[in-house]
């Protein structure tokens, strides 16, 4: 939820009320509609009897409580995709391992593209001159808001759709998933809400629309070739591409910092808890 439409708390565009609303939207339409693009991947990072994969989201929901009380937007993708690995270490199943190369490049490039294709829109953006700034500003909020819903959209249809895809596609799971969608979003994203929107970056509308659509069309080109892909990590260094767009005037590196920490912990401890169970 929280880097989905973070910015637009971060931007004071809507508060934490309605942008859950639209996160919850975005999230269950994507899901609802393109969440089986992930059923490729699925089939062979899931490929266990039923006790392995309950305790693969047993160990899934510990990091994440975690990343809950720290306030980190930790990737559910690099977590599950760290414990998956440990699995295929225990179990021997080498020959797989190569669909989770293409996975962790994603991973490296992900981050460097989104720095760089944020930083060059906003200076593009900054050479743009216009007339009528009210219209402007009211133009941005509307593209701000169109562009958190997409963000959404593709985070449901990719890390969600890669969670569903444990259960496998169902009336039923899926109305579980939207119920947990809502209940997670209305009761569990207030501190990374914060973290994402307020900490990392103080936002203007422009900062806020060129590193939501970045981020967006990250994870949907992903989405395209069935990887999964972190919405936390485009997000967030997409912000830090646009951060450097402005001489990082405003830019706080600690959360920044903690937030890498963590993406570079999560895995291990994945790797080595799906090695241990």
């Amino acid at each position: 939820m929280a880097t989905a439409v973070g910015t637009l708390v971060g931007s004071n565009i809507a508060n934490k009320k309605v942008a859950k609303i639209i996160g919850i939207t975005g999230f269950s339409t994507g899901l609802t509609v393109s969440g089986d693009v992930m059923l490729k991947t699925a089939k062979v990072i899931f490929n266990y009897n039923a006790e392995v994969l309950f305790f693969l989201l047993i160990t899934t929901i510990l990091i994440f409580i975690l990343a809950q009380v720290t306030r980190v937007p930790l990737s559910l993708t690099m977590a599950i995709v760290g414990i998956s690995i440990g699995l295929m270490i225990r179990y021997g199943r080498y020959s797989e391992l190569n669909i989770f190369a293409k996975i962790v490049f994603m991973w490296f490039l992900g981050p460097a593209f989104a720095v760089a294709l944020s930083f060059i829109l906003m200076k593009i953006y900054s050479k743009i001159k216009f007339n009528d700034i009210w219209k402007k500003s009211e133009f941005m909020r509307f593209l701000i808001i169109i562009f958190s819903f997409a963000s959404a959209y593709t985070l449901g249809e990719n890390t969600m759709g890669l969670i569903l895809s444990v259960y496998g596609f169902s009336v039923f799971s899926l109305i579980l998933s939207i119920l947990s969608i809502i209940l997670g979003s209305l009761f569990l994203s207030d501190g990374v809400l914060k973290r994402i929107g307020q900490e990392i970056f103080s936002m203007n509308y422009s900062s806020a629309m060129m590193s939501i659509a970045t981020s967006t069309v990250l994870v949907e080109l992903a989405s395209i070739f069935s990887i999964p892909f972190s919405n936390s990590q485009a997000i967030t260094f997409s912000i830090l591409g646009v951060a450097f767009s402005n001489k990082i005037r405003f830019l706080i590196y600690r959360p920044i910092l903690r937030i890498i920490s963590i993406w570079i912990i999560s895995p291990l401890i994945g790797i080595i808890m799906g090695i241990i169970i």
